[in-house]
């Protein structure tokens, strides 16, 4: 009785606390509209929804609705793996044969979720529950693949892919002519895949994303698992992780940190072997830990910071929790996940540029400091007709905003369960996840996704906990956020959402013809052009990384001006794709870079105007011996 009322207090402490800090936060937002503009106050608004739904499920009284759910779903008999699995195959076909792919991954979703849904009502100790949560990563991220033909995300892909050939044409990565000879762990590993399965780079990397992230999903019900003993905790965990947008979105974008994300869970599922962190760690599992840490340290520059960061928060908070206790550690193993990537990079020299090209980089994306001399006057050029306006609503209430309002309402309600259950074995997940917060939800700040996806595995175990509580005191809300979730999840990462939000996106693909198009412009710039010639960044990476055009042919700096785009060289490619995309030029490092729109009658205009000497359709070459230029 004493504990019931002690949780009462709580619940209502809690509750004005949430209040409070909502009325602070509008107060906030209110003070900042005058220096924001309104479609960022209006974005900022999630939080508040966040508030609300967390304080109307923890003053939610619902009797008996736990067991009655649980008796309608025994009825229906969904928690069935054999569903789950035809679901899953019955809609591959239609993926792949058909144009209705993002319609048939969200109907897959949502009856993947249902059974789940089912599965953990049902049966709390049923192991196959671990199963819709693995489907649900496979069928997104198969879907995103299939779409299609060379997936390359933000442009990195292309520079492993090329990267990840030079390594299997040479034997060896002596050929590499980046810092990535130093740190080739991630390159190496692709392309002994791509030798043993006889797939080409780009689909390595692809099928191994796959396959990688359905490994996280499970890793982490493991650990999970092996932190609190619960199995029902655990597979809710496991499937918001498999809808997590981080997770999906670099399954199919699969760099480096994405696979030192895989590499850290098991870490973390070696470090806790038993609580607290690294404490009775076997010889050989310290072993393995080493190998993965070291692994770790080879693939990536920035990786091991990025992640070394939120580890080292649980590793404090745990610390100072015991602090006086008799210790049974195993220092030699928590020792070494510091020492072992920082004497690699003391060795080679790279720790400290490395570091603070990193703390460079993301004060210029968040403050927008640049290089004052070379700071272009218009950040935007509209060349002809202006892009199609997007949808302001969809702009603004973005499938990735309401999956980051569920998230944050789950992560407040896992506070307080902890809190009420005083189950200290989740704090330095908690503190860890409040700092997280910061740098995984969206905020003004801009801060770019790879630095905030290494933290989302400490938050997703707390706001795992959280639809536990949700459950516990209000089913019918828990299993109807679970449900948009499942909904919105596969639309958060698609990336053809024209049909929703009508507008100009950057691209993140090649289709067939446009490859076939750069590979037949690539030869003929090899063989006819002594160079160099200009075009715009991705055209540039493109021939250069994946087709071989030498350095010296190609440049990507042209001269962006209000009079169209020009160059100081005889040759400026281009491609008829330009008016469906955004353009960005490849401007040095710290100089702003402005956004370019090309309209279909200017570029027509231009090309007509010009001296044309090559065209395959998709890739053209325009010439000038005093300077090549796009003008009518």
């Amino acid at each position: 009785m004493q504990g019931s009322v002690t949780a009462e207090k709580l619940r209502g402490h809690y509750s004005k606390l949430l209040l409070a800090f909502g009325l602070s936060y509008v107060l906030i937002l209110a003070k900042l509209s005058n220096r924001f503009p309104i479609d960022i106050i209006i974005g900022g608004l999630y939080i508040l929804f966040s508030l609300v739904i967390s304080i109307s499920v923890l003053w939610s009284i619902e009797r008996n609705t736990a067991h009655n759910i649980s008796k309608k779903l025994r009825r229906y008999k969904l928690a069935d793996t054999r569903f789950q699995i035809s679901v899953f195959l019955l809609c591959l076909p239609i993926i792949y044969f058909t144009s209705y792919g993002v319609v048939a991954t969200v109907l897959c979703s949502l009856l993947l979720t249902i059974s789940f849904i089912s599965t953990t009502y049902v049966q709390e100790d049923n192991k196959l529950a671990i199963v819709p949560p693995i489907l649900i990563v496979a069928i997104i991220l198969i879907r995103k693949y299939i779409s299609t033909f060379f997936y390359f995300g933000d442009r990195d892909i292309i520079s492993h892919v090329g990267i990840t050939n030079k390594i299997l044409s040479t034997g060896g990565i002596n050929s590499i002519n980046s810092l990535y000879r130093v740190f080739p762990g991630y390159h190496i590993e692709m392309a002994i895949v791509s030798l043993v399965s006889g797939l080409n780079s780009h689909t390595t990397i692809m099928m191994v994303g796959i396959i990688a992230t359905c490994a996280v999903v499970l890793l982490m019900f493991l650990f999970s698992n092996r932190l609190m003993s619960n199995n029902r905790t655990s597979y809710l965990i496991s499937y918001l992780s498999a809808t997590s947008w981080f997770v999906l979105f670099f399954g199919n974008y699969f760099i480096p940190q994405s696979l030192a994300v895989v590499l850290t869970t098991c870490v973390l599922l070696i470090g806790y072997q038993s609580h607290p962190f690294t404490a009775k760690i076997s010889q050989r599992s310290t072993i393995l830990g080493l190998i993965i840490l070291f692994t770790l340290t080879i693939s990536h520059h920035l990786t091991v910071i990025l992640l070394l960061v939120p580890l080292s928060v649980v590793v404090l908070v745990e610390a100072l929790l015991r602090y006086g206790e008799p210790s049974e550690n195993n220092s030699i193993f928590l020792y070494l996940m510091f020492l072992i990537p920082i004497t690699y990079w003391s060795f080679l020299g790279v720790f400290i540029p490395v570091f603070f090209r990193l703390a460079q980089l993301q004060i210029r994306l968040t403050f927008g400091i640049i290089t004052p001399q070379t700071q272009p006057t218009i950040s935007t050029y509209i060349f002809g007709t202006p892009p199609a306006e997007p949808n302001l609503v969809f702009s603004l209430i973005t499938p990735q905003l309401i999956l980051s309002t569920i998230i944050l309402a789950f992560l407040f309600l896992g506070i307080r369960y902890t809190l009420e259950r005083q189950d200290w074995t989740l704090l330095p997940f908690v503190i860890t996840s409040i700092v997280g917060s910061i740098i995984i939800f969206p905020t003004p700040l801009g801060i770019s996704s790879r630095f905030a996806y290494p933290w989302i595995l400490f938050l997703l175990l707390v706001a795992g906990v959280g639809v536990v509580h949700a459950r516990s005191v209000s089913p019918k809300q828990a299993i109807a956020l679970l449900l948009i979730i499942g909904v919105v999840s596969p639309v958060a990462v698609a990336d053809d959402q024209q049909h929703i939000n009508p507008g100009i996106e950057e691209q993140v693909s090649f289709n067939q013809q446009e490859y076939s198009q750069l590979q037949s412009a690539s030869g003929h710039i090899t063989e006819n052009i002594a160079g160099p010639a200009t075009t715009l960044r991705l055209v540039d990476i493109s021939l250069r990384t994946l087709f071989g055009v030498e350095k010296s042919q190609i440049d990507a700096a042209p001269a962006i001006g209000e009079e169209g785009i020009k160059t100081d060289s005889s040759y400026l490619i281009y491609r008829s794709n330009w008016t469906n995309h955004p353009l960005e030029p490849n401007y040095p490092e710290g100089i702003s870079e402005p956004t370019v729109f090309v309209g279909e009658e200017w570029l027509s205009d231009s090309v007509y105007s010009a001296n044309q000497i090559y065209d395959n359709g998709g890739v053209g070459i325009v010439w000038n011996r005093s300077g090549a230029s796009l003008n009518p």
